[in-house]
């Protein structure tokens, strides 16, 4: 079987945080925490503005290891207070398995 039988299987590893351990996600003068990442998709906690499906997203993921990272990319949908988005500028790919390291060194067994 490939890939192609699995039409909802996800293409990229993706890191979901517990919440002590979210990064940031500063855009257009506020601060939002990352629920999950991946190479190409993030979604973070809404304040009290939900973006529509189709506006384009641009800002810095802050992350507590101290690496930070710009994104650009679009709202796909916002859900129960989370905002997903798929990104044209992601995270890169050794960015994701530092923080997975780093999730597995410092916060396992913590609520996510």
């Amino acid at each position: 079987m490939s890939h192609m039988d699995y039409p909802h299987r996800r293409e990229y590893f993706r890191v979901q945080y517990p919440t002590v351990a979210r990064p940031r996600l500063e855009m257009e003068g506020e601060s939002y925490a990352v629920v999950d990442i991946s190479e190409r998709g993030l979604r973070y906690k809404a304040t009290d503005s939900f973006p529509e499906a189709g506006r384009e997203i641009a800002g810095i993921i802050y992350f507590k290891r101290g690496d930070f990272v710009e994104v650009r990319g679009t709202v796909l949908r916002a859900v129960d207070g989370q905002v997903s988005c798929q990104l044209t500028t992601g995270v890169p790919f050794k960015i994701i398995i530092d923080e997975q390291r780093y999730l597995n060194e410092h916060h396992r067994g913590l609520a996510w």
